[in-house]
């Protein structure tokens, strides 16, 4: 929760037309975080129903299942907010923002990332930026004011696994299953 709300802090979304790219757990508090910033629309995008389900729930006004089309997104959003690791996502992110609009990574894009700077970033004008982490104390108090607010995080968690059913927690993740995982730790019995 702290990565994404330090993401939108960051962002600024306040009053701007927001596209949130990715909706695994990071990207279901970025909605939630973007909604209670005062971002003036919310759009979120990802390749399952069941996590675009959740993102609805988070507070996004609109889902996008699948590929954002660059045809009927190019130049809509103020904000970008990447939230996953593909690098086509962030570069139609990018072309999804206006002239003059900012990205923030929150996701962590695998490997070397090309980047035509001067077609997709400078002509454009548009703000690049990364964020990691979270800042201490204020991302903290941020995230106690959402929760104390009354934020429901319960559509950002998943399934809750036993430590031993570690290995079908990931394999749940990878598999698209949405919310953030839950290990249980049951009490060690005497003998």
């Amino acid at each position: 929760m702290g990565a994404a709300v330090h993401g939108v802090d960051v962002a600024e979304v306040q009053g701007n037309d927001v596209l949130i790219v990715g909706c695994g757990p990071i990207g279901l508090f970025a909605i939630a975080a973007a909604k209670a910033f005062g971002a003036k629309h919310i759009t979120a995008v990802d390749l399952y129903e069941a996590k675009l389900e959740r993102a609805q729930l988070m507070g996004a006004n609109t889902v996008i299942n699948g590929d954002i089309d660059d045809q009927e997104t190019y130049g809509v959003f103020d904000i970008a907010i990447n939230c996953c690791d593909d690098h086509q996502a962030v570069r139609k992110a990018i072309r999804s923002l206006r002239k003059g609009g900012r990205i923030i990574s929150v996701g962590l894009p695998q490997g070397i990332f090309n980047l035509d700077l001067s077609e997709e970033i400078l002509y454009r004008e548009i703000t690049l930026a990364g964020t990691s982490g979270r800042l201490i104390p204020r991302t903290w108090n941020q995230c106690l004011d959402l929760l104390s607010g009354g934020l429901d995080i319960a559509p950002a968690l998943g399934n809750t696994y036993a430590i031993e059913n570690i290995n079908q927690a990931f394999a749940d993740m990878r598999a698209g299953v949405p919310g953030k995982p839950l290990l249980s730790i049951s009490e060690a019995k005497e003998d």
